[in-house]
């Protein structure tokens, strides 16, 4: 499950060539979610790895910002969901990890309660700007969702795609 999660932050800092800005609902139907965007959806399934099955990696990429959304199903005995303390050892062990001296440490992380699910909050600076994203657990399955964007860029527009996700 640990190499779930570091793969997972790893896809997030990928980088894009540019497409239009305009908001508009992205469903993903087999991921169960929706969410507002500001532009073309680029979308590739995920790569089949030990612990972890299925999944999509959503994209879109403004001028000065990359938006990132993306689940995967996390493998577990009895194809049953997370237990609370198992949630708690993905984030411990999320939190471990960006606390690694030879990584970029991050800004700040914290708790957070998605639609009444446990995640974790995590900003990173760029060389230019800020990496936000939002790791959370829904039954087996984990969420992300991320944005790489400038300094400079709406604050409006960032709060608006973290708080426009919705389960279906």
């Amino acid at each position: 499950m640990k190499q779930v999660v570091k793969l997972c932050l790893t896809v997030l800092i990928v980088t894009l060539a540019g497409c239009q800005s305009n908001w508009q609902e992205f469903r993903d139907e087999e991921g169960g979610f929706s969410v507002k965007v500001p532009g073309k959806v680029y979308s590739k399934p995920n790569i089949p790895q030990e612990g972890r099955t299925g999944g999509q990696v959503h994209m879109v990429n403004i001028e000065d910002a990359r938006y990132v959304m993306l689940y995967i199903d996390i493998v577990l005995p009895g194809n049953r969901d997370l237990t609370e303390s198992e949630i708690d050892s993905l984030k411990k062990f999320i939190i471990q990890d960006l606390e690694n001296p030879n990584q970029v440490l991050p800004i700040n992380y914290e708790d957070i309660d998605v639609l009444g699910y446990p995640g974790l909050r995590i900003e990173w600076p760029t060389g230019n700007g800020t990496f936000v994203t939002e790791v959370f657990f829904v039954g087996r399955r984990q969420y992300q969702l991320g944005v790489d964007f400038v300094l400079g860029y709406p604050e409006k527009d960032v709060k608006k795609f973290f708080s426009s996700f919705r389960l279906m």
